[in-house]
């Protein structure tokens, strides 16, 4: 298996899949081997030739593919065909400043790198808006996906009529931090519309820290947006402790990155009856 494919999205006309660290790529050593960072010391021709493999794998051309720079903020840019290939070859080229995309052009493919953050992709049927989202802990503290989900509302896309998808990222079961950062995650948990409990535990293994589940601050986020609970899905996968996925955490500075991708296929399909 060389990506994580979403058939929910599928179902709906669009091409939404994670793809694998361990997929057939050309990177060797620590990037092994489908590393898709350009920024993470690999060599820079072995991550294109690993960017046209992925976008064969998803089923995208690479020429058709938008990076976003990824600054862990909370900006999103709304692109549009013109951008097709930006970032694909050069991280000087990506959109810069920004930690979500979001489009309404068909057959263009948005894309979000990641290695231990939660990448996450948001789809509109109905409306035909996609989005993609880079949520560490800093965007999550500052609220990306729920800003992801204000930029698709103004091409249209409505909350109730979203699918949203949670890739491969660390969990609380190995993601464990300082003070400092579960300060920022609770102010912005307070802020949400939720009875769920605040997903952190005392750590076991270092006296003063907590184990912080990360992706369920994004899936209450996008609750509290609108989005309903049985329409977010969730790969389940830890990048730390599961085998096949690219960790900072772990591997540190020679952690390469996989990927989200998210685009509309170009034929409109009809849709029959509403998601829920």
């Amino acid at each position: 298996m060389d990506a994580l494919r979403l058939l929910q999205f599928e179902e709906y006309g669009a091409i939404a899949q994670f793809t694998r660290a361990d997929a057939p790529g050309v990177s060797c050593d620590s990037f092994a081997s489908l590393n898709l960072g350009l920024h993470v010391g690999d060599d820079p021709e072995a991550v294109r030739k690993n960017r046209r493999i992925a976008a064969d794998i998803v089923g995208l051309s690479e020429t058709r593919i938008v990076y976003a720079e990824q600054v862990h903020g909370a900006r999103v840019a709304i692109v549009h065909a013109k951008d097709a290939g930006r970032g694909a070859y050069d991280t000087k080229d990506a959109i810069q400043g920004v930690d979500g995309l979001v489009t309404s052009a068909r057959g263009l493919g948005l894309a979000i790198l990641a290695a231990d953050c939660t990448p996450v992709l948001l789809y509109d049927p109905y409306a035909g808006v996609i989005g993609a989202a880079h949520a560490g802990w800093k965007g999550t503290a500052q609220g990306v996906v729920m800003a992801t989900i204000e930029e698709m509302k103004k091409l249209g896309a409505h909350p109730e009529d979203m699918l949203i998808a949670l890739g491969p990222a660390i969990r609380g079961c190995c993601y464990e931090v300082d003070r400092p950062v579960t300060d920022a995650l609770t102010a912005m948990y307070r802020n949400l519309k939720t009875q769920e409990s605040l997903p952190f535990r005392a750590s076991e293994r270092t006296p003063g820290r907590t184990m912080v589940d990360l992706p369920t601050l994004v899936r209450l986020q996008a609750e509290t947006a609108g989005v309903p609970h049985e329409q977010v899905v969730d790969t389940s996968v830890c990048t730390h402790c599961m085998p096949g996925f690219f960790s900072h955490r772990k591997q540190r500075a020679k952690a390469g990155r996989h990927a989200g991708f998210i685009a509309i296929r170009p034929r409109r399909l009809s849709l029959r009856g509403r998601l829920r």
